[in-house]
C-alpha cells in the first residue's frame, strides 16, 4: 500500500529535476501527506526479494503429479498409503495445497529440516550452490523459505504444528520470519538440541568464537487455542538413575513400598472448589516398608525388588494444591494412610473418578507414574523442557541403510517430535533428505498401531558428493529398506515392516493454451491429485470414460465424459453393490458450474458431485498470491 501510494505521487512529479535536494524534499512531503508512510514499522525482518526459477515456472504452468507405478512398495495389510513426491518442494507444496489445504478435517503436522545456509555447499538456489561470499546469501535463503512457509501455513490444520530444525546461521532470521507468517502468538518453543559434546564440536575460527555443539528446533502452531501437543520425556534405566544419585551423595526419591493398603473405611465427605464431593477414607492395618527392608527380608537384589513391587513403590511430597489443602483441613490432621475419591476438573484425569493417597498429610506419588517396565527392565521418564541433551548424534550416517551426510537427523529425534502429535495425523516433510520421517512413522505405527501417514517431498537433482538422484537414490531407497528389509552396516538383515508407499513425479501443464485445452489436459492429469486428496487409491474399475477407486469407507468416481448420458447409467450400475460406501463423483466441466438435473439419476444414491478442474486452477492461482 505504501509503495503504490509513493509511486503514484512520484508519477505526478512531472519533469522535476531529481537532485538529491529535490529527492529529500519529495520523501519528506510523502511522509507528511500519507499516514501509511508515517506508520512504517521500525522493527521487522527486511530482505532483498529474490526470484526463483521454480517460481517463474509456476507462473506459467500448472503442476500435476504422475505416479511411477513400478516404484510402489507394499508389505502387509495396510490401507495407509504414504506418499513420496519427486521434484522441487515449491511444486509439491502447490499440489498439496489442493489435496490438503482445503479439507482441514485431520491434524496435519509439518516437520522440516531446511538447508542451514552455512555457505558450505548445503543451500542450492536456482540450481547453484550459495557460498559464503554471496552478498545476497541471506536474502536468497529468506526468500526461499518465505515462499515455502507461507504455503506450509495454508496446508497446516488448525490444530496442527510445524517443527523446523535450524542452526545459528539463520535461527534469528527464521524466528522473525515465522513470527510474521504464523503470528508471534502462535510461537510454542525454541528447543536447544545438543548435537555434539564440546570436545567433538566443530571449531572453525576457534580463536574468535566457541565451538558449536547445539542446534535449534522452532515450534509454531496454526492456532494456539486448538493445538494440543503432548509432553516429551527422556528415558534412563532406573538402576542407572539410582546409581548416579548415590554417586552424587543423594538418595533416590522412590524408596517406599506400600505392601498392603489395609482396610479402607469411609470417614466423611468434603467439597472441592466447585462444590463437588471429595470422599475421604482411612486405611487401617496398612503396611509400608522401605525398599531396603524388602530386599533384606526377601533376599532380593535392588533391581529384583523394584521389578517385583513396581506398581507399589512410591514417595510422598508436600506439594501444594487446593485439593491437598482442603483434605488436610477436612481430616483434622489425621495421621497414617488416607485416600480420597473425587472427579478432577483439570489435568490428566479430568472428568474421571480418581483415587489419590495421602500419608501423614503428604501426597503419595507413584513410581509407575514416572517410569515404565519393558523386557524386565524399568525405565525412568523425565519430562523434558527446552533442552534436549539426551539423543546421540553419533553413527547416524547409515541409519535406514542409506549413507547420507548432508544434515541427517537421528531417528530418535524425529520420533520424539512425532510423539508430541496425534497418532492418527498426517505428517509432511518437504525437505525430506534421507527420509528419516518416513522411517519414524512406519516404525511408530508398527509399535503402537497408530494411523499416522507421511508425505515426503525431495529434490530430483544430484547430491553434492554423488551422482545419485536424492529422491530416488536415497529417500526412496531408505523407505524401501524399512518396508521390505535390508542388510545393515553390520551385515545383519533387518526384517521389513508393514507399510505402503506411492511414488510420484511432478509434471506441468502450460497455461499458454486456450482455456478449454488447459482444463481438458488438467482434468486428464488430475487423477493422482484426487486420489491423494480423498486418500482413495485402490482402483476398483476402469472404463474408457471413467475410473472408480475405493478405500475402506469411500468410493470415488472420476468421469471425463459425462456428456454421454449413458455413462451415468453405467456408473449407477457399478455403484449399486457399493451401497454402504460414501460416494463422490468428480466430473469434467469446462464451465464453473454443472446442472444438477444432469445427475438426477444418481440423487437417491447419496453421491456428492464435484467439478474438475476449476477448483484446482483456483487453488494454484491463489497460491501465487501468497508470495
Amino acid at each position: 500500500m505504501e509503495k503504490v501510494y509513493a509511486l503514484e505521487k512520484i508519477d505526478n512529479i512531472g519533469n522535476i529535476e531529481l537532485t538529491n535536494e529535490n529527492l529529500l524534499y519529495i520523501i519528506d512531503k510523502l511522509k507528511l501527506e500519507n499516514s501509511y508512510l508515517r506508520k512504517i514499522k521500525k522493527y521487522g525482518l527486511v530482505w532483498e526479494e529474490q526470484i526463483e526459477e521454480a517460481e517463474e515456472i509456476l507462473k506459467n504452468n500448472y503442476p500435476v503429479l504422475t505416479e511411477v507405478k513400478e516404484k510402489e512398495i507394499c508389505n502387509g495389510n495396510t490401507d495407509i498409503a504414504n506418499v513420496l513426491i519427486e521434484g522441487d518442494n515449491l511444486y509439491a507444496l502447490n499440489t498439496l495445497l489442493f489435496t490438503h489445504g482445503m479439507k482441514g478435517e485431520k491434524q496435519i503436522n509439518i516437520i522440516i529440516d531446511p538447508p542451514y545456509n552455512t555457505g558450505n555447499r548445503d543451500f542450492i538456489y536456482n540450481d547453484n550452490y550459495v557460498n559464503e561470499e554471496d552478498s545476497y546469501r541471506h536474502s536468497k535463503w529468506i526468500s526461499f523459505m518465505n515462499k515455502r512457509l507461507r504455503l506450509a501455513r495454508e496446508i497446516l490444520s488448525s490444530d496442527g504444528a510445524i517443527f523446523i530444525s535450524i542452526d545459528d546461521n539463520e535461527q534469528s532470521q527464521l524466528k522473525m520470519l515465522c513470527d510474521d507468517i504464523f503470528g508471534a502468538e502462535n510461537f510454542i518453543n525454541c528447543i536447544s538440541v545438543k548435537t555434539k559434546s564440546a570436545a567433538g564440536a566443530s571449531g572453525g575460527g576457534e580463536d574468535k568464537k566457541l565451538k558449536k555443539n547445539i542446534e535449534y528446533l522452532l515450534i509454531y502452531c496454526k492456532n494456539r487455542e486448538e493445538c494440543n501437543l503432548k509432553s516429551v520425556y527422556k528415558e534412563q534405566l532406573l538402576m542407572n538413575v539410582i546409581k548416579e544419585r548415590r554417586e552424587e551423595g543423594r538418595q533416590y526419591d522412590y524408596r517406599q513400598v506400600l505392601i498392603d493398603e489395609g482396610t479402607k473405611k469411609y470417614m466423611y465427605t468434603i467439597k472441592d472448589g466447585f462444590s463437588e464431593d471429595i470422599k475421604i477414607y482411612k486405611h487401617e492395618g496398612y503396611v509400608m516398608k522401605n525398599i531396603s527392608e524388602v530386599m533384606e527380608e526377601e533376599g532380593l537384589t535392588e533391581d529384583e525388588a523394584y521389578l517385583k513391587y513396581f506398581s507399589k513403590i512410591c514417595s510422598s511430597t508436600n506439594s501444594q494444591s487446593s485439593i491437598r489443602k482442603r483434605v488436610i483441613e477436612g481430616t483434622k490432621d489425621d495421621r497414617g494412610l488416607l485416600s480420597i475419591e473425587y472427579v478432577p476438573k483439570t489435568g490428566k484425569n479430568k472428568n474421571r473418578l480418581t483415587t489419590n493417597y495421602y500419608i501423614n498429610s503428604r501426597i503419595v506419588i507413584w513410581l509407575s507414574d514416572v517410569a515404565y517396565m519393558k523386557n524386565k527392565k524399568i525405565y525412568k521418564k523425565e519430562k523434558l523442557g527446552t533442552l534436549w541433551d539426551d539423543i546421540s548424534w553419533n553413527g547416524i550416517s547409515n541409519e535406514g541403510g542409506v549413507a547420507f551426510s548432508s544434515g541427517k537427523k537421528p531417528l530418535k529425534f524425529i520420533k520424539r517430535i512425532v510423539s508430541m502429535c496425534d497418532p492418527s495425523g498426517i505428517f509432511i516433510d518437504f525437505f525430506a533428505g534421507s527420509g528419516t520421517l518416513g522411517q519414524a512413522i512406519l516404525e511408530m505405527n508398527n509399535e503402537d498401531h497408530g494411523n499416522r501417514q507421511f508425505i515426503l517431498s525431495n529434490l530430483d537433482r544430484e547430491t553434492p558428493n554423488s551422482c545419485l538422484n536424492i529422491c530416488e537414490g536415497i529417500t526412496y531407497k531408505r523407505i524401501k529398506n524399512i518396508i521390505t528389509g535390508y542388510m545393515n552396516s553390520h551385515d545383519t538383515f533387518i526384517k521389513g515392516i508393514d507399510g505402503k508407499l506411492k511414488y510420484y513425479k511432478v509434471e506441468f501443464i502450460p497455461k499458454l493454451q486456450s482455456r478449454d485445452t488447459v482444463k481438458i489436459q488438467l482434468a486428464d492429469k488430475c487423477t493422482e491429485l484426487l486420489c491423494i486428496k480423498e486418500n482413495c487409491f485402490n482402483l476398483y474399475k476402469q472404463e474408457n470414460d471413467y475410473k472408480i477407486f475405493k478405500n475402506n469407507n469411500l468410493v470415488m468416481v472420476i468421469c471425463k465424459n459425462f456428456m454421454d448420458y449413458s455413462i451415468i447409467s453405467k456408473i449407477k450400475e457399478d455403484l449399486i453393490e457399493l451401497h454402504s460406501y460414501k460416494k463422490i463423483l468428480y466430473v469434467l466441466s469446462l464451465n464453473y458450474e454443472i446442472s444438477h438435473w444432469e445427475f438426477q439419476e444418481l440423487d437417491n444414491m447419496g453421491i456428492k458431485v464435484e467439478t474438475i478442474p476449476q477448483k484446482i486452477m483456483e487453488v494454484y492461482e491463489e497460491a501465487l498470491k501468497l508470495w
